[in-house]
């Protein structure tokens, strides 16, 4: 999930240069002989983040990475491979059923825009909420109201695809990629609910296994 820059395609001196330049070094990456067996077994499912190159990319849902962008990797993977599913871009929030297993995955600083209307930070020091608690509140917001942007209808959402949104009935696995909050593995009922944390900065990842059902993290 994105950004998939350190800097923000809209902000970036010849932003569209760097991000077809950054999709051609990863193209020189994955088809080093290497990583052949991981080329074989996994697709590769892109979700943009606000700093990619999307239209309307503050809104969710988003859309897919731009096309200029995007097909040219998808295509010589799809000719290197001999198969053209295994590169894909996706929408933001992106749903995938793998088995019997429903996941949805999203990125967005959902915690920031909650608190950005909460009462819990604001005022005296006695109303401010810990990192634990404020974990609690993004779970049991996010469940609770069976929504992934679950502000007031329209701030920071289409109101026409607000239906993409939606978290009920609930999946068997929620991923977000918040990075304002701290990185957590929580189940609620027979949901399991995590937040992955920046990978390039701290080389961690989120693994799910659709069998068991479990998630844990891992590190690099």
């Amino acid at each position: 999930m994105g950004n998939f820059t350190s800097v923000e395609f809209h902000t970036a001196v010849h932003g569209k240069e760097k991000y077809s330049q950054a999709f051609e070094r990863l193209y020189r990456v994955l088809v080093q002989p290497k990583y052949r067996i991981l080329l074989m077994s996994c697709y590769f499912v892109l979700v943009p983040g606000t700093g990619d190159a999307t239209l309307c990319n503050q809104l969710m849902p988003t859309q897919p990475l731009l096309k200029e962008f995007s097909a040219n990797i998808r295509d010589r993977m799809a000719t290197y491979l001999g198969d053209d599913t295994k590169f894909i871009t996706m929408t933001n929030p992106c749903r995938i059923r793998h088995l019997t297993r429903r996941m949805v995955f999203c990125r967005s600083d959902v915690l920031n825009k909650l608190l950005s209307t909460s009462i819990l930070t604001s005022g005296t020091d006695y109303k401010i909420a810990t990192p634990a608690e404020l974990k609690e509140m993004l779970i049991n917001t996010l469940l609770g109201q069976g929504h992934l942007c679950p502000n007031k209808p329209g701030v920071h959402s289409v109101l026409k695809h607000d239906a993409a949104l939606l978290l009920y009935p609930h999946p068997d696995l929620v991923c977000i990629a918040d990075l304002s909050c701290p990185s957590f593995i929580s189940s609620v009922d027979s949901t399991t609910i995590c937040n992955v944390e920046s990978f390039s900065k701290n080389r961690s990842f989120i693994s799910y296994d659709v069998i068991s059902g479990k998630a844990q993290k891992l590190a690099l």
